[in-house]
């Protein structure tokens, strides 16, 4: 039988988990929000209640920003929690230590490493990592079993790990956007149309996201650095000499450098001095 479910917080991550769980018959109780309209709004869509104080049901999802989790739960613990068996969290970078004050309830963090926004929906979302952490077996299984009912693959991280979990997550998802970013700006003053210069990175990088499915990131990686190209390393130098970007180039090609795998001791020598990270 599955759980009953309630969500503290009405954004963008409580609402694209608690439609999609609605969907596939995951019973939502109540909604909670600071902001009641956020709140109505979403119960409405989930058949649920949204309520003026902290709702219980067998899982209570804490879907609040990462720095007011310890808040929200110190809270808790006024609360009355009778009708609750666990409280979970949402955070990619907090372990269970943010809910160790909760001592009548078991805890658990639920992560779905997927890149939310406004609007999200979930269906569709096969092969997301979900980072699973309880505090009891029977809430472990629980949370693999809703994992598995979005599509996702459900993952039970190691203690202590978690900040390295959302660096990574961070750092594949958070920062593509901002390479992306800088990519577009430089080929956008070329003279490239913006919209076209758009598409263009957008391919490129699918290209490169669609053969990393398939190979190694060894076998994956092309370009100057790969072939040991030190003149055409030195060129895009030259034309960034002098911008914040060119630090940024410098870091990700040293990176690159040890990435590569048919470099010769001298390209690899070569490549890493011409690299070199200026003071």
């Amino acid at each position: 039988m599955k759980p009953t479910l309630a969500f503290i917080g009405a954004g963008r991550v409580a609402s694209a988990l608690a439609i999609r769980l609605h969907e596939l018959h995951y019973v939502v109780t109540g909604v909670f929000s600071l902001r009641h309209d956020s709140a109505v709004r979403l119960a409405g869509q989930v058949g649920a209640t949204a309520v003026e104080t902290y709702p219980q049901a067998d899982i209570v999802f804490l879907a609040v920003p990462d720095d007011v989790i310890a808040e929200v739960a110190a809270q808790l613990v006024l609360s009355d929690l009778q009708l609750t068996r666990a409280v979970v969290h949402l955070s990619g970078v907090h372990d269970l230590q943010a809910l160790k004050m909760l001592h009548t309830v078991e805890i658990g963090s639920f992560h779905p490493l997927f890149p939310f926004r406004e609007g999200t929906r979930l269906k569709g979302a096969e092969g997301m990592l979900v980072g699973i952490e309880a505090s009891q077996e029977w809430l472990r299984k629980a949370l693999v079993e809703m994992a598995g009912a979005l599509g996702g693959n459900p993952v039970v991280l190691h203690e202590g790990k978690k900040a390295l979990y959302h660096t990574a997550a961070v750092m594949a998802s958070n920062y593509l956007v901002t390479l992306f970013d800088v990519s577009w700006r430089l080929m956008t003053e070329t003279g490239v149309p913006p919209a076209l210069a758009r598409e263009a990175l957008v391919t490129l990088m699918q290209g490169n996201l669609d053969n990393l499915r398939e190979v190694s990131p060894e076998q994956a990686l092309t370009g100057p650095i790969a072939r040991g190209d030190t003149a055409t390393v030195q060129k895009h130098l030259v034309a960034l000499s002098g911008r914040l970007e060119e630090t940024l180039y410098r870091e990700l090609g040293r990176g690159t450098v040890g990435l590569a795998p048919g470099l010769t001791p001298d390209q690899r020598r070569d490549l890493l001095k011409l690299l070199e990270i200026k003071d």
